[in-house]
């Protein structure tokens, strides 16, 4: 199976190349080596073969720029205002004291301006893995080069008999660092019960999950859900959203619930001097105020004083409701008959 971050030969740049945006670029065992020693293929892998090897030596035992990496620190896509680590695995003379890796990157791999990053030195001979760390310029197509030499001086073409450099060309992606999400919630409660709708967005429009704490010791991962208090009271509740590059955010806010009202309805059905009346008494409304119902119908807002008297008129059966003032938190049902 194809590795996107293992680099490949570009034979129309010369170089070791990956063509396609990932969070690494590795040129493998593509550049083991130094010009005609040792097993390096391509040489002197350079963008357009544009600075040759030094030829002189032995394989692993004199100076060798044996593989290059490129990878960012957050395992993300490479992308523009990234933070990217060079390693640079080399082989190095003797205690490597006389060697030096001059490290270089370009924007734009098809026409390189080498701008110089650092120079690192090998901390005993042999086989040593070098790094340093810069951020990604913009540009779709970009390159590093490494130039590990003997002596000399630093740049990013010398020309020692023991020198080596070797380019890896890898593609960057068009957006800048990856944007964490927002998270954001609304809320409606009714008496103890709410409900909770996520309006979080991602710039990447890419939310993976979602984690609620109701406040009292519950919680959800469903991205909108309902949940019953079993008590009345104020409790805060934390919503918190990940996105597919495991980036997260939280959004807090209070809800305050209240225990449902509980009406009882009670009513006596009389007739004095030939005119219908129905009593009738309540009790456990909460309000200032009731709507009272008859056969469905309101007849009136009165005051919660838990008594009126209706005069229905005619004969027949009266079903009654008495209800929290504007609301649908109501009584049980009661009837009378004439």
């Amino acid at each position: 199976m194809n590795n996107p971050g293992m680099a490949s030969y570009d034979s129309a740049r010369k170089a070791p190349a990956c063509a396609n945006v990932g969070a690494y670029c590795d040129t493998g065992v593509l550049v083991d080596g130094r010009g005609t020693m040792g097993p390096e293929k391509n040489a002197p892998n350079t963008i357009n073969s544009s600075c040759a090897d030094g030829n002189s030596g032995t394989y692993h035992s004199d100076e060798s720029l044996d593989r290059l990496r490129v990878s960012t620190l957050d395992g993300s896509p490479m992308a523009p205002g990234k933070t990217v680590k060079i390693e640079a695995t080399v082989w190095a003379w003797s205690t490597g004291t006389s060697d030096s890796l001059d490290l270089y990157y370009a924007s734009d791999a098809s026409n390189p301006t080498w701008t110089f990053l650092t120079t690192l030195k090998p901390a005993a001979g042999g086989a040593q893995v070098l790094s340093t760390t810069y951020t990604l310029p913009a540009g779709g197509l970009q390159a590093v080069r490494g130039n590990f030499r003997y002596s000399s001086t630093v740049g990013s073409c010398t020309t020692g008999g023991y020198d080596d450099r070797d380019d890896l060309v890898f593609a960057v992606g068009s957006e800048g660092t990856p944007q964490p999400p927002s998270a954001a919630f609304t809320s409606s409660c009714s008496a103890l019960t709410c409900g909770f709708t996520d309006t979080s967005t991602d710039a990447d429009g890419d939310l993976a999950s979602w984690s609620w704490n109701f406040g009292d010791g519950t919680t959800s991962t469903t991205r909108s859900p309902s949940h019953a208090y079993a008590a009345a009271g104020t409790y805060t509740v934390t919503l918190t959203v990940t996105d597919s590059q495991g980036q997260t955010s939280t959004a807090q806010r209070t809800v305050t619930v209240t225990a449902p009202s509980v009406i009882s309805l009670s009513t006596l059905g009389y007739k004095t001097k030939g005119t219908r009346y129905v009593d009738l008494t309540w009790s456990g409304a909460a309000g200032t105020s009731v709507d009272v119902y008859r056969n469905g119908t309101r007849l009136l807002t009165t005051a919660n004083d838990g008594a009126h008297t209706d005069a229905p008129g005619a004969a027949g059966t009266y079903t009654y409701r008495v209800c929290e003032a504007g609301t649908s938190t109501c009584s049980n049902e009661s009837s009378a008959t004439f």
